[in-house]
């Protein structure tokens, strides 16, 4: 479509209009995990899946690279992980767990008491020792 309005001398850029809010949405992402590392003075910041896409190992175009980079520009110090890409495992402390791709060993973790895991997926069950905030309107 781009090809075309370029040919066409059609003034809409679909790609460059979906990029656009493909980082909107990020920044907004971005703006909740802040919230709520600022908000309960919480000193750990993870971002769970690297990937694109659930269950593979590819991280071109990942959303969550870019939610990664854009923390680090607002100077927050980020740990990514994701048990499909990286070798070797990471010591998870108490913090505020962003779910950036919806694998489903992040199901299985067993988040430290008192932190805040926000996952847009809305797959991660409520628990007792650590709070989830579900993002989105759920498809039920």
């Amino acid at each position: 479509l781009s090809w075309l309005s370029k040919k066409l001398d059609i003034s809409h850029d679909w790609f460059e209009n979906i990029m656009m809010q493909r980082e909107k949405q990020t920044d907004w992402f971005a703006d909740i995990i802040e919230s709520y590392y600022n908000d309960n003075n919480l000193n750990n910041l993870y971002i769970l899946g690297k990937s694109f896409k659930s269950e593979l190992n590819i991280i071109t175009g990942s959303p969550a690279i870019l939610l990664h980079n854009i923390l680090k520009e607002r100077g927050f110090d980020v740990i990514s992980y994701d048990p499909y890409v990286d070798k070797i495992k990471v010591n998870f402390k108490k913090g505020v767990y962003f779910i950036g791709t919806k694998h489903p060993d992040f199901l299985e973790y067993n988040y430290p008491n008192g932190s805040i895991v926000i996952d847009p997926w809305r797959y991660i069950p409520n628990n007792d020792n650590y709070d989830v905030v579900q993002i989105g309107i759920s498809n039920l």
